[in-house]
């Protein structure tokens, strides 16, 4: 186990949820119980840890396509903007048979890579 701690802002409308800008990117991370602040330490399992941020978003990355292209094809993030995508996301849920959690990974995905995102690739 490793103690990680996190200062960032605590998400509106999700008392669980906090966000941490460290550029070129904004993490989320949601408290499995408790309420979010704005600093906190955790205790996570140091094998989940990674230093390389794109490893990091390759298993939602392969999830969104693998979900998303058994029925279409699967659209690039830089197709919509960081708005629209929580929209198309929300709609197809029933369709992809993803869960709230899922959902919630490839929303956070896409939302990162838009044009108007916080990753410039």
């Amino acid at each position: 186990m490793a103690v990680v701690e996190i200062a960032g802002e605590v998400v509106n409308d999700k008392e669980n949820m906090v966000a941490l800008k460290k550029e070129p990117f904004v993490t989320f991370y949601k408290l499995n119980e408790g309420k979010a602040t704005p600093k906190a330490k955790f205790l996570v399992n140091a094998k989940k840890l990674n230093s390389d941020a794109m490893i990091a978003w390759e298993e939602i990355e392969l999830m969104y396509y693998d979900t998303c292209s058994s029925c279409h094809a699967a659209h690039k993030s830089k197709e919509h903007l960081m708005g629209e995508w929580e929209a198309y996301i929300l709609a197809m849920q029933t369709f992809a048979k993803i869960n709230d959690d899922e959902k919630d990974r490839i929303l956070r995905f896409m939302q990162a890579f838009v044009k108007d995102g916080i990753v410039k690739e």
